[in-house]
């Protein structure tokens, strides 16, 4: 899917091949809404099954990096705008799978006004795990930061945080 015009930029994100139905994910560029997190469910005929579209309230930059599906159920995680503009968050989103009805969504807000970067999904036992980069420490130098979510609920279980022995900018790129 791509709109004519500059102001209608879609870029296409990373995508899972679950046969007999794949999910992508994209960010699409909207003069009004900055950058939103668009999920796309197809059928195994190939026609789009339902389309989501998640957009922040800061309406600035929403940007997908992973994607998961449990089987029933579809998660996304990804950075976001926080809501007074200054960083971005960690977001995760949990969709249902037959009708792409938003279930939850939660966010991760690191110390100050530093960008916490969400980069890998998994789910294990009805808990979603989310890591990235993150401010936890009181550092001025990015941690890894993983989270533990309630699968059912979004709630949050646990942060955990790594700073390395060089005390320099920590990322996860794996869960």
């Amino acid at each position: 899917m791509r709109p004519s015009g500059a102001q209608n930029m879609d870029e296409q994100k990373p995508s899972r091949l679950m046969l007999p139905i794949t999910f992508m994910l994209n960010r699409k560029s909207l003069t009004r809404n900055g950058y939103d997190i668009v999920t796309i469910k197809y059928n195994s005929a190939g026609t789009v099954a339902w389309t989501a579209v998640y957009n922040r309230t800061a309406n600035s930059f929403d940007e997908p990096t992973d994607i998961l599906y449990d089987g029933t159920n579809i998660y996304v995680t990804g950075t976001t705008t926080r809501t007074n503009g200054t960083g971005l968050d960690y977001v995760t989103l949990k969709y249902n799978g037959s009708t792409g009805a938003l279930i939850w969504n939660s966010f991760y807000t690191g110390l100050g006004v530093s960008d916490d970067i969400a980069t890998k999904i998994a789910f294990k036992n009805g808990s979603a795990y989310v890591t990235g980069k993150g401010f936890y420490s009181g550092s001025t130098n990015a941690d890894y930061v993983t989270i533990k979510y309630n699968g059912t609920t979004g709630d949050s279980v646990w942060v955990k945080n790594y700073n390395g022995t060089g005390n320099g900018n920590d990322s996860a790129t794996n869960t």
